[in-house]
């Protein structure tokens, strides 16, 4: 795949590329600072059938600045308790977790 650069303004945009991908990979890898709940909501479904149909997941997350939403985290735990193949990790002691990464195999 070429390198691509999106937002959520250009012809493809960044959540659809996202969506797409979930829907076409064989395993995810994600690494973000913080998870709130209306972010969450764009993509859960999508995830959620991407592990339940058999693609490995893996999310890496943190505590930053309190951010995260505990119901975002227990919709992710909840998930991680049904399916084997995916795990969401908490960070906790990492001061500053500053990142997004996005990583898809196909």
């Amino acid at each position: 795949m070429a390198n691509q650069f999106l937002t959520n303004y250009t012809e493809v945009t960044f959540l659809e590329k996202i969506k797409d991908s979930l829907r076409h990979c064989t395993a995810f890898y994600f690494s973000v600072s913080f998870i709130k709940k209306a972010g969450l909501v764009l993509l859960f479904k999508d995830i959620e059938a991407a592990v339940e149909r058999g693609a490995v997941g893996r999310i890496i997350t943190s505590t930053y600045q309190n951010f995260t939403d505990i119901e975002s985290l227990k919709s992710f735990f909840a998930l991680q308790s049904r399916c084997e193949n995916f795990t969401c990790h908490l960070d906790y002691e990492c001061l500053i977790f500053l990142m997004k990464v996005w990583i898809f195999l196909v």
